[in-house]
């Protein structure tokens, strides 16, 4: 069964309408585009190399990045993401759940990335686990 029939299924029980779930199967294949998680990995990296703490701060540098010309993510947004997509989108909390307490502890380095010749994160292990 793939995995998109997979999805479907999951969220037959669920109720959304059919613009929703469109919008929600959109959402869900951007995740296999290498150009988003291209966008996605240099994310994680500025969550794990970052010092600060303020997730304000941590917005800011986020952001920072998101408009330089290094990201493309406006080419992105229009190549890839539908308009119908778009407007349902959430652009006051969209950071809300990457800067949640959680996933920062998730991404910043396990004390023992500190130890001669550790190379595995916390993050690097569940992704591999």
């Amino acid at each position: 069964m793939s995995r998109h029939l997979q999805v479907e299924l999951a969220l037959a029980p669920v109720e959304v309408t059919a613009d929703q779930q469109d919008a929600i199967m959109s959402c869900l294949a951007l995740t296999v585009d290498p150009k988003v998680q291209d966008v996605g990995l240099h994310v994680a990296r500025i969550l794990r190399e970052s010092n600060k703490s303020d997730r304000r701060t941590l917005k800011a540098e986020l952001e920072s990045y998101l408009v330089s010309d290094d990201s493309n993510v406006d080419e992105l947004l229009d190549s890839a993401v539908p308009d119908y997509v778009r407007g349902i989108w959430s652009w006051d909390n969209m950071w809300a759940m990457t800067l949640s307490p959680q996933n920062l502890q998730m991404m910043r380095p396990a004390p023992h990335d500190a130890l001669p010749g550790a190379s595995t994160t916390r993050a690097t292990a569940l992704s591999q686990g």
